[in-house]
């Protein structure tokens, strides 16, 4: 039970913040060009793939191959962001240093639940 309700708030800060960017980002003009094609794919996905787990989560009681390829892109894209943080690219998705912070966190929580998860399946 502990697991589910930390997969959804999990989920739900991945989603909260894929919607907080995409409006703050529409809002600023000034940011408008951080939202690039491939900083808007992350928010898609970030937004999709928290819905997706948290729809299995709450209507399955297994935990499906759709629940695990959106838990392993999500936990994959957000590693891309952090090495994509250190290397010299122009359109970084964590441009500044609290972007960085919460991409940590979010990867944090969802590296977690994949341990959690494989460490019971064993």
């Amino acid at each position: 039970m502990l697991l589910k309700v930390t997969t959804i708030c999990t989920m739900l800060l991945v989603c909260g913040e894929a919607l907080a960017l995409f409006i703050g980002v529409g809002l600023i003009k000034r940011n408008r060009q951080w939202l690039g094609f491939l900083n808007g794919f992350w928010l898609v996905t970030d937004a999709f793939g928290g819905i997706v787990i948290i729809y299995v989560i709450v209507t399955t009681l297994t935990y499906s191959w759709l629940f695990w390829t959106a838990l392993i892109f999500l936990l994959l894209s957000h590693v891309y962001r952090e090495y994509e943080y250190f290397t010299d690219n122009s359109q970084k998705f964590c441009a500044n240093l609290p972007l960085f912070i919460m991409n940590n966190v979010k990867l944090t929580g969802i590296f977690m639940i994949f341990i959690a998860l494989v460490l019971v399946r064993l």
